[in-house]
């Protein structure tokens, strides 16, 4: 099993599809939770008149049943039946709105899902030891400092607007109760508007935050991308799909190409372009093989079983895999950079060289 330190590779997409299988999907709560509040405000400011009637006639009735309250009596049951159903029927907007959102902010963020495995019982779940650790984790850690994070940025906006009110509600006892209802209720929406987009802010942040730790999790090591390419390899379907694509990005069987090339250049992953020089040969830095995603990972493959460098440079991949076809000498923009490569890939070839002498 490689170690953390050696998963340098984004993940495959064969990968990704894998863990989604297991339920590992990338979801941000946060996001959930801000839009909630978004479609419970919504709710409220949409059908607030609606519930506003619905509370009003509720407490009426609700009064009007305490001079004649008697549990052992069959109106009892009949009137409890009448207040659930008032309840329900009142908050029925709101509910109906946070509930849809949820579904909304859930399909957005990893589309339709449905899968058991985070259900079946597992021995790590009960497990003490790693519970204790989870909980202690740099992940709880980081949780914890993002709840108290929402905590003071929510009470610095309540504090920050009230306290611009202060003066104002100095002669609250003059008010009448229209005037009282109103002052109020502007501060508490002008704090839910602050709220909410406060909230939006934080899970903008909270999701990239996610997106990234999501990835680095996903991170593999060039084994384990060996180890991927051999097993998918083995699968008809999947074996035809990749004799498809080399067709048509080979250009004449450039994989064959590959253990001649100096080194490969990469993107890390989703680009890879193998670079050849020979005085004599190929006098003029000329691309042998390039390829992006699957074609990348097996170029980068091929180039490990013949001990062809790899060299990690983002925009040069880049720009020779869009300046470049497969036997095309690169563009004398990209000399210096590529001579630097090839310059550090010799430098490294000599060093190699002398150990296997010393030995």
């Amino acid at each position: 099993m490689s170690g953390d330190s050696d998963k340098t590779e984004e993940p495959t997409e064969h990968k990704l599809q894998e863990q989604r299988k297991k339920g590992q999907v990338m979801k941000s709560q946060d996001v959930i939770s801000s839009l909630g509040l978004i479609a419970a405000v919504g709710a409220l400011y949409g059908a607030g008149g609606f519930m506003y009637n619905k509370v009003k006639d509720f407490w009426v009735y609700v009064w009007g049943l305490i001079p004649t309250f008697d549990p052992t009596t069959r109106s009892f049951y009949a009137d409890t039946i009448d207040v659930i159903s008032t309840v329900c029927i009142t908050l029925a907007p709101l509910l109906a709105a946070v509930f849809l959102m949820g579904i909304v902010a859930n399909v957005a963020q990893i589309k339709l899902l449905f899968t058991v495995e985070p259900l079946k019982p597992s021995l790590k779940k009960i497990n003490p030891i790693s519970g204790f650790k989870n909980i202690f984790s740099v992940k709880s850690l980081m949780e914890l400092f993002k709840q108290l994070a929402k905590l003071f940025i929510v009470g610095f906006i309540c504090i920050s607007i009230v306290k611009g009110e202060l003066e104002q509600f100095s002669q609250a006892p003059l008010w009448d109760i229209e005037t009282t209802v109103g002052m109020v209720g502007g501060i508490v929406w002008r704090i839910v508007k602050a709220v909410m987009l406060g909230m939006v802010v934080i899970s903008a942040i909270d999701y990239v935050f996610q997106k990234k730790q999501f990835m680095k999790s996903m991170k593999m090591s060039f084994n384990d991308l060996k180890d991927e390419y051999k097993e998918t390899e083995g699968n008809p379907e999947v074996k035809g799909k990749i004799r498809q694509k080399m067709q048509q990005a080979s250009q004449g069987g450039m994989m064959q190409e590959v253990p001649n090339a100096n080194a490969v250049i990469t993107n890390p992953t989703h680009l890879a372009v193998a670079i050849r020089y020979d005085k004599e040969e190929c006098p003029v830095p000329t691309v042998v093989a390039k390829g992006e995603r699957l074609i990348a990972q097996q170029i980068k493959v091929k180039a490990e079983d013949h001990e062809i460098p790899l060299v990690e440079n983002v925009e040069l991949a880049r720009a020779l895999f869009g300046a470049c076809d497969v036997g095309q000498a690169i563009p004398t923009e990209l000399y210096k950079a590529v001579a630097e490569i090839l310059a550090y890939v010799m430098k490294l070839k000599r060093k190699k060289e002398m150990r296997r002498r010393r030995r």
